[in-house]
């Protein structure tokens, strides 16, 4: 195991072998374009709905993501050749999508505030081969989406 010490989450040990990277890195990231290797953890204790992505690059860089599913949303998407290519993906690999997920904020004169709503990036999300560990980020769906309606637990 190694360890990391970041901004939010202080030390955190990972597996070197688990590592995702982002070989194109995170789209419309200005100044962290050097950012491409990646930790994905969630909470032990309690639900495994909120995922934290932290960049290993940048102690200052990390995302919460969510499962689109938990949001009642289907993505029906299509990769082009280069997407395809990036991930690596053969028939065994696993693929799974993610959502940052993040808090509006309000601009009060001077000052920046926290809003209440807590939005996710449904047009830009996240496609991790599992298997490999590799990701893409893929920008500006439009028209895509299928929202479903999750029969209740």
């Amino acid at each position: 195991m190694q360890e990391f010490k970041t901004a939010r989450f202080g030390v955190i040990s990972y597996n070197a072998d688990n590592v995702i990277t982002f070989p194109n890195g995170l789209i419309r990231l200005e100044g962290y374009e050097h950012c491409k290797s990646y930790h994905l953890f969630h909470e032990e204790d309690g639900n495994r709905i909120l995922h934290y992505l932290q960049s290993l690059d940048d102690p200052e860089l990390s995302f919460t993501l969510v499962d689109p599913t938990f949001l009642n949303i289907d993505y029906d998407l299509e990769l082009d050749d280069e997407e395809s290519k990036s991930l690596n993906v053969s028939d065994d690999d696993e693929v799974v999508i993610m959502l940052m997920v993040y808090r509006s904020f309000m601009v009060e004169g001077e000052e920046v505030r926290s809003g209440e709503e807590i939005k996710a990036q449904t047009q830009s999300p996240l496609i991790i081969n599992t298997n490999k560990r590799i990701g893409i980020q893929k920008i500006g769906l439009r028209g895509r989406l299928v929202f479903t309606n999750r029969p209740s637990d």
